[in-house]
């Protein structure tokens, strides 16, 4: 053998080297290239992200036995929020329903989720609460008038929705971050598949 086939040997082996170094970087690098550049419908949020997140402020609320609670000491779950005009009627009660239910589905990690309805009527607030015994894990509380203020320019309400809603469906991070918005007559399938995935990536709550 030849010097020179032996040179060419040499290169043929570091050829094949550079070739399985390429082969191994596309393998571990397309997927994150891909997760860049592909992003199909079924993976964006089903409601509307708020941006940036509004740090709520901390407001007294009115509770069923007739004590206060602060809004801060509320969270540290991932929380839907509703804002009722006064009592909670048929509509209203549907649309609790299924938040409960996208909830439930979430199965051990439904304990990282709650649900809170905040009447704007403190006079019906025993009857608004009356729902518990249908949704056992519903948290209701009351505002007052300056309360009433503060949350409807934090939530940024536009008047009344449907059937004495204030606004939508409100979503809350574990540190009191408003995060989302859902439409009142959404599918609470959408609730299901975005909280799926916070939950999934976040280690809080």
């Amino acid at each position: 053998m030849t010097e020179l086939d032996d040179q060419k040997m040499v290169n043929r082996a570091r050829n094949k080297k550079r070739l399985i170094m390429v082969a191994l970087m596309m393998l571990f690098l397309t997927p994150v290239v891909a997760g860049w550049l592909w992003k199909p419908d079924s993976f964006r949020n089903r409601g509307n992200l708020i941006e940036p997140p509004v740090a709520l402020s901390n407001v007294s609320l009115m509770t069923v036995a007739g004590g206060v609670t602060d809004f801060n000491e509320i969270f540290g779950k991932w929380t839907y929020v509703l804002l009722l005009e006064n009592e909670c009627l048929a509509e209203c009660q549907q649309v609790i329903d299924g938040i409960e239910r996208a909830r439930i589905s979430l199965g051990k990690n439904e304990k990282r989720v709650r649900l809170l309805a905040i009447t704007f009527n403190p006079d019906d607030l025993a009857a608004v609460s009356g729902l518990v015994n249908k949704v056992p894990k519903l948290m209701v509380l009351a505002a007052g008038k300056t309360e009433q203020e503060i949350l409807t320019k934090q939530f940024k309400t536009n008047g009344l929705g449907a059937s004495g809603f204030l606004g939508q469906i409100y979503l809350v991070d574990p540190r009191g971050n408003l995060m989302m918005s859902y439409p009142l007559e959404g599918d609470p399938k959408d609730l299901h598949k975005d909280i799926g995935r916070l939950l999934r990536a976040s280690r809080i709550g």
